[in-house]
């Protein structure tokens, strides 16, 4: 049995690198036809074969917040991500289709007001399925506004009050500025 769930690591691993090599030209495509998703509701999609991405367009009318959950299923695996309008990644997420997935898978970021955009694909065996995502929001000044990877895009903070952010991967350096 540990040898199966080796295997199916393996593979399920396979299938995400690939997923992130083929991305191309055909994400801008997409954000323009993306479908509008109403903050902090579940909606419920499907994608038809292996290659379907589905795109939502989501507001977010203030500083703050912005979260993506994909509801977990066994027998499925689905890749989600945060993008702006280039198609660049803020932060991806992939689900657990094992026979222990249970709840939602959860990523999030702290975006200022703008529009950004939700991408959902198959990881493996997914497609055909019903998927089910909320993208949620809350107000706030006090979250890390991507991008601030350099000196130049620095997040300005005020003295006394506590900020919450996150890095994307061990790679990834946020920068504050303090006057």
């Amino acid at each position: 049995m540990n040898l199966f769930f080796r295997n199916l690591f393996i593979f399920t691993f396979i299938i995400f690198c690939c997923t992130f090599a083929l991305k191309g030209n055909s994400v801008h495509a997409a954000i323009d036809d993306a479908t509008h998703l109403p903050l902090n509701q579940i909606h419920k999609g499907k994608l038809q074969d292996s290659g379907d991405k589905d795109f939502y367009k989501v507001v977010v009318p203030s500083n703050g917040n912005v979260s993506l959950s994909i509801k977990q299923r066994h027998g499925a695996y689905w890749y989600g991500a945060i993008l702006n309008s280039k198609g660049e990644v803020y932060e991806e997420i992939s689900t657990d289709g094992s026979e222990f997935a249970e709840g939602y898978a959860v990523t999030q970021v702290g975006l200022p007001k703008g529009t950004y955009y939700i991408e959902i694909e198959s990881s493996y065996e997914a497609y055909g399925k019903t998927y089910e995502i909320k993208a949620g929001f809350t107000a706030s000044n006090n979250y890390e506004k991507e991008f601030n990877n350099n000196l130049t895009s620095a997040n300005t903070i005020n003295l006394n009050q506590t900020y919450k952010g996150s890095l994307k991967d061990t790679n990834d350096e946020d920068f504050y500025k303090v006057v």
